[in-house]
């Protein structure tokens, strides 16, 4: 079983997303285990989500600057929502 997830960790690109076509652990679908989930996989979970979460909070500040609405008047531009 370690095989296969170290196989499912080589699919990954150099840019970090899963490529299927890259992919070569072969499941049977009777095959009720579920894989192990070792402390480095869980490591890089948690950093893709506090990234996740640091880019929205970006975005988050940045989106009412670029749409939201000035004290001067209403031309051109987006309507308001």
């Amino acid at each position: 079983m370690c095989e296969d997830l170290k196989k499912l960790l080589e699919s990954v690109d150099d840019d970090n997303e899963y490529n299927p076509t890259k992919d070569a652990s072969n499941y049977n679908i009777k095959d009720t285990r579920k894989p192990i989930l070792t402390l480095a996989a869980l490591n890089r979970l948690k950093t893709m989500r506090v990234l996740k979460r640091k880019e929205q909070m970006q975005d988050n500040s940045f989106i009412p600057v670029i749409y939201g609405t000035s004290g001067e008047s209403d031309e051109g531009g987006m309507p308001p929502m």
